[in-house]
C-alpha cells in the first residue's frame, strides 16, 4: 500500500509541475493568437517538466511510453491538423489537414 501511495504522490507532483510550466508560459503573455502559437508552448526543455512523453529507452518493452502524434481541434472550420509527432517535431515534419465536407455531417475530406 505505501508504494501505491508514493506512486500516486509523485504522479500528481509531475502533473502540477506540467500545470505550473504551462500556467508559468501563459502568464506574461496574452493567451496563443492561432493553434500554431499554443503548440509552441507545449515545447519542454532540459530540465523541464515533460509536456509530452518520450520513451525511456533504459526501460523494457512495453513500458517505454511515447507521444505519437500532435492533434490541433478546430470546431469553427470543422477542421483537425495531425502532425506524426510531438509538439516538438512541428517545424521539422508535415502536417496533415483533415476537414469535413461541406453539407455533410458523417464524412471526412483531405485538404
Amino acid at each position: 500500500m505505501r508504494r501505491e501511495e508514493s506512486t500516486s504522490t509523485a504522479r500528481f507532483r509531475r502533473a502540477l509541475e506540467r500545470y505550473e510550466l504551462i500556467r508559468k508560459r501563459l502568464a506574461p503573455t496574452a493567451l496563443p493568437q492561432s493553434p500554431g502559437d499554443l503548440v509552441g508552448l507545449l515545447v519542454s526543455g532540459e530540465g523541464e517538466a515533460a509536456l509530452t512523453c518520450l520513451p525511456d529507452m533504459n526501460l523494457p518493452d512495453g513500458q517505454r511510453w511515447a507521444s505519437l502524434a500532435t492533434v490541433i481541434l478546430e470546431p469553427a472550420t470543422s477542421a483537425a491538423r495531425i502532425l506524426d509527432g510531438t509538439p516538438a517535431d512541428s517545424g521539422s515534419r508535415p502536417w496533415r489537414h483533415l476537414a469535413a465536407q461541406r453539407g455533410s455531417d458523417t464524412g471526412f475530406g483531405t485538404r
